[in-house]
């Protein structure tokens, strides 16, 4: 099964680059023409299906302003995975897009990558980088250790690096 074109995709819905919003041109299932197309899964994603395939608007959106299907993940740069405006997205490796994801909630040291290890009584920090773990090192302050962090994101992820 091939991905859906630019061509079939303009046939069904109709995009507004600046809000992010795609609204249906045609009935498609139960959803009618006019409205708004799409709906939330359980992680905010938006989804749409056309020809009986589901799509997630964001890479819905990239194709409709690029005429490629993206062949990487897409970031939502802001955090927010419903806002799918055209400025909002950026093509990303899986590592990047885990990048600027928020922080998880059963964090309990309130920094990602930095946690208490109890059996050496010290901060250790480490980077996930394409699958394999690189540990930065031990820390007897919770601050060097998430400071020691942050260095290696922006030197490892750049612009992907999430501030919070």
């Amino acid at each position: 099964m091939t991905d859906i074109t630019q061509a079939r995709l303009r046939q069904v819905v109709s995009y507004d680059p600046e809000t992010g919003l795609f609204t249906s041109l045609r009935a498609i299932g139960r959803a009618k023409a006019g409205i708004m197309a799409g709906t939330s899964d359980h992680h905010g994603y938006r989804r749409i299906c056309i020809d009986r395939r589901k799509y997630y608007l964001h890479r819905l959106a990239w194709l409709w302003v690029h005429g490629v299907m993206p062949t990487k993940d897409i970031d939502h740069i802001n955090g927010d995975t419903s806002d799918n405006r055209i400025a909002n997205l950026r093509p990303a490796t899986m590592s990047q897009n885990i990048m600027n994801c928020k922080l998880r909630a059963d964090n309990a040291s309130g920094a990602r990558g930095v946690f208490w290890h109890a059996a050496i009584q010290k901060w250790w920090a480490y980077i996930n980088r394409e699958g394999k773990r690189t540990t930065l090192g031990y820390y007897t302050s919770y601050e060097q250790a998430v400071e020691i962090r942050l260095a290696a994101e922006r030197l490892h992820y750049g612009e992907f690096a999430r501030a919070s």
